[in-house]
């Protein structure tokens, strides 16, 4: 349905791959609420994302942009696709070497907005999500009593694909995580198939600045998309199932296809 971040950062390198396509890699920092020893403290986290500007996009960044400028862009994300290669889909990319997970971007605009990006600073970071659940909603309690509930939404981007002149979906799976009254709200208000609206903040590695990975004896090194939701709104009444109707434009992921 919609992917939609909005995001300010520091330009580390740029990778000119042909005169439509240049791609990026930009640092956000931002300052978090972290809860730790049941003491909240506001701290400072940085994230990488490499960026893909075609067209007039690209065309810009190769006369305008330098190593070290601070841009804004809006973007959406650009995750791995459905094949028999891939025990999952709709994921961030590993790296060559299958060690780290990063983040990889489509960008629909971009603006210069210094020519130097102050160490200092705190970066703009909007991530709105519009998409449907492929599982009921999951509600635990931590030890210390406190409630918390996950999710997996399915998002999707769509793009034109030069090569086959069509205009192709890109499918991205969400692992969310909500807290004590939105974890209640969801887990009370929400079943599988119904669509959601959220705001969330990616959860980083701290030592890559990309997604963090895990490994599993069946499937190697494996890479997911997690964020905690700040803001969320259903948009379907109380517990209504997704109808037939529905289904023609959505059809609720199956157990075994959601890639995690």
């Amino acid at each position: 349905m919609l992917q939609n971040f909005n995001l300010t950062g520091e330009v580390l390198s740029i990778d000119e791959q042909s005169e439509s396509l240049v791609r990026i890699l930009i640092e956000n920092q931002h300052r978090e609420f972290k809860t730790k020893d049941q003491a909240t403290a506001l701290v400072l986290k940085k994230s990488n994302f490499t960026v893909d500007l075609t067209g007039s996009r690209a065309a810009q960044a190769a006369t305008e942009i330098s190593v070290g400028n601070l841009v804004s862009v809006t973007a959406q994300f650009i995750s791995t696709e459905k094949n028999a290669e891939t025990p999952g889909y709709g994921n961030p990319w590993l790296t060559e070497d299958q060690n780290e997970g990063f983040y990889w971007l489509d960008a629909s605009r971009m603006n210069f907005l210094a020519e130097k990006a102050d160490p200092k600073r705190e970066d703009q970071y909007d991530l709105t999500l519009a998409g449907h659940l492929g599982r009921d909603p999951e509600m635990k309690y931590s030890a210390n009593g406190v409630a918390f509930t996950n999710i997996n939404l399915g998002t999707a981007r769509s793009w034109y694909n030069p090569e086959t002149e069509k205009w192709e979906k890109n499918t991205a799976w969400f692992r969310l995580v909500a807290f004590r009254g939105t974890a209640e709200f969801l887990n009370a208000n929400l079943v599988k198939g119904n669509p959601l609206l959220v705001t969330a903040v990616l959860e980083v590695d701290d030592e890559t600045g990309g997604p963090k990975t895990w490994e599993s004896e069946k499937s190697g090194t494996g890479v997911s998309y997690n964020a905690r939701i700040e803001r969320a709104v259903p948009l379907l009444p109380k517990k209504q199932p997704v109808t037939p109707a529905m289904e023609e434009g959505y059809r609720s992921a199956d157990e075994e296809e959601i890639p995690f």
